[in-house]
């Protein structure tokens, strides 16, 4: 420290400053409760026991919330199977038994059911709907070593905002699990359901959404953009040049979209603005689609040609209709990639009531990542307050109304 030019001493003035970042292993406590007992010394009576605390979820059992939120979030979330979330406790220390997992995570959504169920209605009550779905493998316990092709469906549900203030929506998840690709699961599932349909072009929707059943049926069936750009994207990459003016009208469209969104408007004013910029851009498209309707083409272009124009009315009309719709069906296609990217792991489901509960938990974690909370810690919290919270204030605990309360709902 001492100067090399006079050898006075040198004193600080700064700090040069750097940062690494450290990663903490995940932890496992094990908390003990020590509950008084007491008893009359005088006449030895009737002893008591001070109450369990509040944290034991399951009676007897030693499991926390937080561990309980972790299986759910690691297999819906992280896509992990039980037997990998087995592994990653047994590194922490803690060596449970898969089979004892399992019956902690039945447990833990036979709890979670209530409002499982109020998500479920709420979607149903809905003023839009996405749906999708996506294939799903279940082991066939009648043939040893055998899977049969399930299916998943997701429902979008979302309410909006009275006077049309967009960023005010709510929107509730739902996922059905379905033992085949038949459209009478879906049309159980929005029977009773007045709500605007969006998906794709699967016909079964048509049944769906058929207005001669009447009053109680979606009004109307909205279709996805993507859908039809996909395929002039497609002939591009081909070296198509006729899939360049398509290409180039709907990447237009949908930066009027994005200009929407980044200026907040409200419905009323982005159907204004669909209106004016989107609809002109529409009929170039729609003309164009007609004078190479008569041409010989390629297949991929052909292909986008017959879509357009076969999907029409459904497809790129009823956004220009309602502020409401979104262009495309993306909402719902998203909150299948989970599924896609944990198939990888998991591979399939155990049976139909392993599935089923997958789809549940699938519909809790992304209500409650809809709602922009942590899915984990929502779970955690609800979990032990959930057996004796009244029933009447049970949408108390949905994850709006969490969120909104502080992540805290009054007790």
């Amino acid at each position: 420290r001492d100067c090399a030019h006079c050898g006075g001493p040198r004193c600080t003035f700064d700090h040069a400053r750097s940062l690494v970042i450290e990663y903490t292993p995940p932890k496992i406590d094990v908390i003990e409760y020590l509950r008084e007992k007491v008893v009359c010394r005088r006449c030895e009576g009737e002893i008591s026991v001070a109450p369990a605390p509040a944290e034991r979820v399951i009676d007897g059992a030693l499991p926390g919330p937080q561990l309980l939120a972790a299986l759910t979030i690691n297999k819906t979330v992280d896509g992990l199977p039980l037997n990998r979330t087995q592994k990653i406790f047994a590194r922490s220390g803690l060596d449970i038994p898969i089979q004892t997992l399992n019956r902690w995570e039945g447990y833990s959504h036979q709890l979670l059911s209530p409002v499982i169920t109020l998500i479920r209605s709420a979607v149903q009550g809905c003023d839009t709907i996405n749906l999708d779905d996506t294939g799903l493998r279940v082991r066939d316990a009648a043939l040893k070593g055998t899977t049969r092709r399930g299916h998943l469906w997701v429902f979008v549900g979302r309410k909006y905002d009275p006077d049309g203030d967009l960023s005010k929506t709510q929107e509730f998840v739902f996922y059905l699990y379905a033992p085949t690709w038949h459209a009478q699961y879906p049309e159980e599932f929005l029977r009773g359901c007045t709500a605007v349909l969006q998906g794709d072009a699967y016909r079964g929707y048509e049944r769906i959404a058929d207005p001669n059943l009447g009053d109680a049926v979606p009004k109307l069936l909205a279709g996805c953009s993507m859908h039809a750009r996909r395929p002039f994207v497609e002939a591009l990459e081909a070296r198509d040049p006729s899939a360049i003016f398509f290409v180039e009208r709907f990447q237009n469209i949908y930066r009027i979209e994005a200009e929407a969104r980044t200026r907040a408007l409200t419905a009323a004013q982005r159907l204004e603005l669909r209106q004016e910029r989107s609809v002109p851009v529409l009929n170039e498209l729609r003309e164009r689609a007609h004078e190479l309707s008569a041409l010989p083409l390629a297949k991929p272009l052909q292909q986008g040609v017959t879509y357009l124009l076969n999907q029409w009315d459904k497809l790129l009309v009823p956004f220009t209709l309602d502020g409401r719709l979104d262009i495309d069906n993306g909402s719902a296609e998203r909150r299948l990639r989970p599924v896609a990217s944990g198939r990888k792991a998991w591979l399939f489901a155990g049976s139909p009531a392993g599935a089923t509960r997958f789809a549940d938990q699938l519909s809790l974690v992304s209500t409650a990542d809809a709602a922009g909370v942590n899915p984990g810690s929502y779970i955690a919290d609800i979990l032990p307050r959930i057996d004796s919270w009244p029933h009447s204030r049970l949408h108390e605990l949905l994850p709006h109304v969490w969120a909104t309360a502080g992540e805290q709902p009054a007790q």
